[in-house]
């Protein structure tokens, strides 16, 4: 789960310790990827322009993508 949906400079990961993070702009371009997460990570997106992203989680058993707006 990743919340708040929109965002603004951040943004939590929970039920995902232990996975991957990719972040991808809405043209498929990566902008941000993190090896390692821990329980409730929290993403600093200050960096990013408004707009929409697709946040690919990743763990050994699956991978799943979220739609995130950043506000």
């Amino acid at each position: 789960n990743v919340y708040p949906n929109p965002a603004n400079n951040q943004a939590i990961v929970s039920g995902a310790a232990g996975s991957s993070i990719q972040i991808f702009s809405a043209n498929g371009q990566l902008v941000k990827s993190i090896a390692f997460i821990v329980e409730n990570e929290s993403l600093d997106l200050s960096e990013l322009e408004r707009g929409l992203y697709l946040v690919k989680i990743s763990s050994e058993e699956a991978s799943h993508v979220i739609k995130l707006m950043k506000d």
